[in-house]
Formats: C-alpha cells, sequence, structure tokens
C-alpha cells in the first residue's frame, strides 16, 4: 500500500535522480587523473622450478592416496 508519504519520497527520489542524470549529461571532470600501473594486474614471473616442485608433490600426493585406497 502506497501512502502520500511514500509517493513524495519517491517522487523526491526521482527529481533528485533526474537533476544528477542531466548534470552528469552536461558537465565535464575538471581533471580526469592518469591510472597509476599498481591499479593495474601484472604477472610476475614464476619460476619453473617451484612449479615442478608443486607438481612433484602432488604427483607423489595422488600417488599415496592410490596406494593406501587399495589397501
Amino acid at each position: 500500500m502506497n501512502t502520500e508519504e511514500t509517493q513524495c519520497e519517491y517522487a523526491e527520489m526521482a527529481r533528485q535522480a533526474a537533476a544528477t542524470e542531466a548534470a552528469c549529461a552536461t558537465e565535464r571532470p575538471e581533471h580526469v587523473p592518469t591510472p597509476e600501473n599498481s591499479f593495474f594486474l601484472s604477472f610476475p614471473k614464476i619460476e619453473a622450478k617451484k612449479v615442478w616442485i608443486g607438481f612433484l608433490l602432488l604427483a607423489a600426493f595422488a600417488a599415496a592416496e592410490f596406494a593406501f585406497c587399495l589397501l
């Protein structure tokens, strides 16, 4: 049930939204800052030795799990 009070609130919100939209459509910012490099994704160099160690540990764990399942 919409009361007169909520309808007034909705009308005020609609008026504010229209004013904001109109301001955004016509006003231009004075200065748009240039983004810094820290805002972008960086892909650090991953050492192959660490990847191989992780893969071997994963393979050893999988082999151990399989072996223990057979017992």
